[in-house]
């Protein structure tokens, strides 16, 4: 069953390791990561291979991170998290309603996959409720024709919007909480006023990021966009706030809008965004934003800053539209976002660290010149270094020829890996595989 929690501005923990926080970027001109996932099995005809795509965010993850385990790359992107916090997902699902059954949005297979992953999470208190896990995005009725399932409260992951149609929202004015329906509705309480050129507007966060949410990932989608240029994750927040149909993201208000909305949500949420993800399995590149697939990229993009994660998006997108003869596009809001008063996060390439991973379905490879000593009582395996992996992992066999049934002893992102308390056991046969 849902309940609400009110968002305490400043309670969680900041960053931790390894990580940057993205609202630090611009500002100490340091490296970010991205991490570019594709993988030519994830899709048949119109269909989402539901495995494959499972295999390439798992690889993304641990790679964006560092971490050897997939639970371990969640934890470190969520610190201080506990089993009694809530984790939403905001996800572009508008083009849930466009007809035919390949559609460019955010598919429940990733979304399961990322759900797989928070629910391996080393959390203090055990594994986090999957009622405490909140698919989210603007109205009922795209959410729908992406795949998912409602859900108001039940059991399991919570499928929820902000109003129940957002057409009859906004011929209502879409302010406030009229013409919401079943809805979870805006928190007049948080106001925040972008100064477009001739008139500022007034915008109010959905409550479910006040009320229902602790930690927000943010999965947009890979698509053109006729006015913003770009869908991507700085755009992600139609019903995130309310007022944002017209000016807010569009036209004159393009470079205050987006990045200002965000940076909003930054400064007065405790970096709450804390994950920036884009399916980009199928895609629009040249028709947008509510608009039939005509790309299928097979990809994924992950990342920490949300400007290095629209830009990097931004180059499969032109490499799309160049084979189909169209001009390459450039937002102006990305600039804007990178930039002050913002500072977002950095769209300078030479900045952005991009990690490219191909293939990840392809079983791994078996290593080579496995060597195997005894130290103690323990025994250290060495291997030879293979490039392009995100870890290795190590397993322990009865025998060697023929190889039986092997256990998994262990997984470490170096050559190296030493099997604690076994050099007086009877013999044992190790093989390490690489998983990209």
């Amino acid at each position: 069953m849902i309940t609400r929690r009110r968002f305490l501005a400043g309670s969680l923990a900041t960053a931790v390791g390894g990580l940057i926080p993205y609202r630090l970027l611009a500002e100490g001109g340091r490296t970010t990561r991205v991490v570019i996932v594709t993988d030519s099995n994830v899709v048949s005809g119109s269909t989402v291979n539901a495995s494959v795509a499972t295999q390439m965010v798992n690889a993304g993850i641990k790679q964006l991170t560092g971490q050897p385990t997939i639970g371990q790359a969640w934890y470190s992107l969520l610190p201080g998290i506990t089993s009694s916090h809530k984790v939403s997902l905001k996800e572009n699902l508008s083009n849930g309603s466009v007809a035919g059954t390949a559609k460019a949005t955010v598919h429940p297979a990733v979304t399961s996959a990322v759900v797989e992953g928070l629910r391996q999470m080393p959390t203090t208190g055990g594994q986090i409720p999957l009622e405490s896990i909140m698919v989210w995005d603007t109205d009922k009725d795209p959410m729908v024709g992406s795949g998912y399932t409602i859900n108001l409260g039940g059991a399991g992951v919570q499928v929820y919007y902000a109003v129940t149609d957002w057409w009859t929202f906004v011929s209502h004015g879409g302010i406030g909480n009229s013409w919401i329906g079943d809805g979870l509705g805006f928190d007049l309480s948080h106001t925040y006023t972008i100064d477009h050129p001739g008139a500022d507007t007034n915008h109010h966060p959905c409550t479910i990021i006040t009320d229902y949410t602790d930690y927000m990932i943010n999965v947009g989608i890979l698509g053109y966009h006729s006015d913003a240029t770009i869908t991507g994750v700085l755009k992600n927040h139609y019903g995130s706030f309310d007022g944002v149909y017209s000016t807010a993201m569009h036209g004159t208000g393009l470079s205050r809008g987006i990045p200002g909305l965000n940076a909003y949500l930054r400064d007065s949420f405790s970096n709450i965004q804390r994950v920036f993800m884009i399916d980009g399995i199928f895609g629009c590149c040249r028709q947008g934003p509510q608009a039939a697939v005509d790309c299928i990229p097979k990809t994924i993009i992950l990342g920490t800053d949300p400007v290095a994660v629209d830009y990097e998006m931004l180059q499969v997108l032109n490499y799309h539209r160049s084979l189909a003869g169209s001009a390459p596009v450039n937002p102006p809001h990305l600039p804007a976002a990178a930039g002050a008063p913002y500072n977002l996060g950095t769209n300078d390439p030479g900045q952005i660290e991009v990690i490219q991973i191909t293939n990840p379905s392809v079983p791994p490879a078996q290593v080579q010149n496995v060597h195997m000593s005894n130290a103690g009582n323990d025994v250290v395996i060495t291997w030879n270094a293979v490039a392009g992996v995100s870890n290795y992992n190590v397993y322990r066999h009865s025998s060697a020829y023929p190889q039986g049934s092997g256990v998994k002893v262990g997984a470490t992102i170096g050559t190296s890996f030493t099997h604690v308390g076994v050099g007086g056991e009877p013999s044992g046969f190790y093989t390490v595989t690489a998983e990209y």
